[in-house]
């Protein structure tokens, strides 16, 4: 890897994928790994982009305005002799002063060029489209959110472990966290490493790599440590609680875990150090009352960005418990229910959702 020193193009690329992660995204891209680069390449990225990088890059992620795709991301990087130099191609990327196809060398052959419609043009003037915001952003989980945040910032030790039932929201409290910490007058950034982060390399190593290349404190959220310890199995891989307990040989990490219920109990089976050194926050159940809270004055929402109207029943359906397929818990789950059936209620020309369009057959 000739870009970066101390980070392969797997680490660099890993890091764009937890940014993604970060801001709502599936795939990484080419504003991703910028934003990735900024926090590990601080000093590359104000020389190529100046004091208007960061104000830039927040504008397109906060928008959910991104450029390229994985693949480009990857040339671009090999194409790069030093870190100086991917951080131009960055930067002229993300100010559309070239498409990303006319940064990479001729031999590459990026899946997806980028597009230079009119909404891409105003994003290199600084104008962002409109999109609708988390409607339950800084709603859900406050107080825990302000305790870890808390716990982060002070010099204490241990490392706060994020507890629940899969779907309960240890996702959505780390980046309310993460978006604490940002508001900060001097801010903590936070990266997010996944599974998803290791389909090029092993966990440990790419654990080890992520936190051996940070220039600036930083919290990381390690998610999903039961995958990615196959604590589910009996063959667990050790060796990520391991590089997770050792994580106080990098002094800029603080780390944050996310754990799906019952299985931090087996990381005290496998790896007792560990679990010596976790402080366990168990994420409750949501209180039924506090569901239908959050819930309903996001159905009026919805019903005016839609130009519908919502039943009653419908939002009945839509807060009836998870069922084996769905991947979030109440009340994520009940507003994305109520958004795509909103959304299927405009489609088919209908003015009223009906528990059918929650439910449909």
């Amino acid at each position: 890897m000739r870009a970066t020193d101390s980070l392969s193009i797997r680490g660099l690329v890993g890091l764009a994928k937890a940014e993604a992660k970060r801001w709502g995204s599936d795939h990484a891209t080419v504003t991703h790994a910028a934003s990735a680069f900024a926090q590990n390449w601080s000093g590359e990225f104000r020389d190529a982009f100046g004091n208007e990088g960061e104000p830039l890059l927040h504008r397109l992620l906060a928008a959910g305005q991104t450029i390229g795709n994985e693949a480009e991301v990857r040339n671009m990087i090999t194409a790069s002799p030093d870190a100086a130099a991917l951080a131009m191609r960055l930067h002229a990327a993300l100010r559309g002063d070239l498409a990303v196809a006319d940064l990479l060398p001729e031999e590459s052959t990026p899946s997806r060029q980028r597009s230079e419609d009119a909404d891409d043009a105003g994003a290199a003037d600084g104008d962002a489209p409109a999109v609708r915001a988390d409607p339950l952003a800084g709603l859900l989980r406050g107080r825990e959110a302000l305790d870890v945040a808390a716990y982060l910032l002070s010099d204490q030790p241990l490392i706060p472990a994020l507890v629940g039932r899969r779907g309960c929201g240890k996702t959505s409290l780390a980046a309310e966290i993460a978006r604490l910490l940002l508001d900060l007058e001097d801010p903590l950034p936070t990266l997010f490493f996944d599974p998803g982060t290791t389909v090029d390399g092993e966990p440990a190593m790419l654990l080890r790599d992520t936190l051996s290349a940070l220039t600036r404190r930083t919290v990381v959220v390690v998610e999903d440590v039961d995958e990615l310890a196959r604590l589910g199995t009996t063959e667990p891989d050790v060796s990520i609680l391991r590089e997770i307990w050792q994580s106080e040989r990098f002094p800029l990490a603080r780390l944050v875990i996310t754990v799906t219920a019952p299985y931090e109990k087996r990381i005290a089976q496998f790896y007792g150090a560990l679990s010596d050194r976790l402080v366990i926050l168990e994420l409750q159940p949501w209180d039924e009352n506090v569901v239908r809270g959050l819930v309903v004055p996001v159905a009026t929402q919805l019903a005016e960005q839609y130009g519908v109207v919502i039943d009653h029943a419908a939002i009945e359906a839509a807060l009836q418990p998870p069922t084996d397929t769905d991947t979030l818990d109440h009340p994520g789950l009940a507003i994305a229910r109520l958004d795509i059936a909103c959304a299927r209620a405009m489609i088919a020309g209908g003015h009223t959702v009906t528990v059918a369009d929650v439910v449909p057959a």
